[in-house]
């Protein structure tokens, strides 16, 4: 009776090894081999609204460059976050009379972005030295959202302020105020304002070469 029950024993120490090391090579599997041929690198363009400013139309790109990694099985498929290889939020310049594309600056690269970055919901207004301009750049502490806020001077060709730190202020702020006291609700009232789906039809037919991005991965 007592061999009986170690054989028993035994075989069921066997068993629960083999799950086990089932159970880990199904876990390690997507960290051995992250990818698959039918999951290629993704070039992702996420258009901001535009704004027409003296025959030019202004707008804000979110630029990202990932791709989809195996998922983690655990009775059922559970996706994971795609690897992002390059994410950057960029200024450009439309001009439809000439049907011409031009980059003007780089606002944010210092990706993987913190969430609720987004340029879908960017607000522009003229302002004395030009442009102002805004994008959600997260939330504080107390969940007010964020804005990245910046002034685009056509006619020098800078963006105020510059460089890579984030220019971040509430809706309550005085700088937010200074340039958009008079932001509109709803959004589409604002003058000026291009809804995203016709900016996407005003760019239509633009190449890869034409928004000057990179995609050496």
């Amino acid at each position: 009776m007592r061999r009986f029950l170690l054989v028993v024993l035994g075989g069921c120490l066997i068993t629960v090894t083999l799950i086990m090391l089932l159970v880990v090579g199904l876990l390690l599997y997507p960290v051995v081999q992250p990818y698959s041929p039918d999951r290629p690198i993704r070039y992702t363009r996420t258009l901001s609204p535009g704004f027409a400013y003296e025959d030019t139309v202004y707008f804000l790109l979110d630029y990202r460059v990932s791709r989809y990694r195996r998922p983690v099985w655990f009775i059922m498929p559970i996706e994971r976050s795609p690897t992002v290889y390059f994410q950057a939020i960029y200024l450009y310049a439309w001009e439809p009379a000439d049907h011409a594309l031009t980059q003007l600056d780089v606002l944010r690269s210092d990706f993987p972005f913190p969430p609720r970055v987004s340029v879908n919901m960017a607000r522009f207004l003229p302002a004395e030295e030009g442009i102002a301009l805004a994008y959600q750049a997260g939330t504080t502490a107390e969940f007010d959202t964020q804005w990245d806020l910046r002034v685009w001077n056509p006619d020098t060709g800078t963006l105020r302020p510059a460089g890579t730190q984030l220019n971040l202020v509430t809706e309550s702020s005085s700088a937010y105020q200074q340039y958009f006291a008079d932001y509109r609700s709803p959004a589409a009232d604002n003058p000026g304002r291009i809804a995203i789906t016709d900016l996407r039809e005003l760019l239509e037919g633009l190449t890869a070469e034409d928004w000057d991005l990179p995609r050496q991965w």
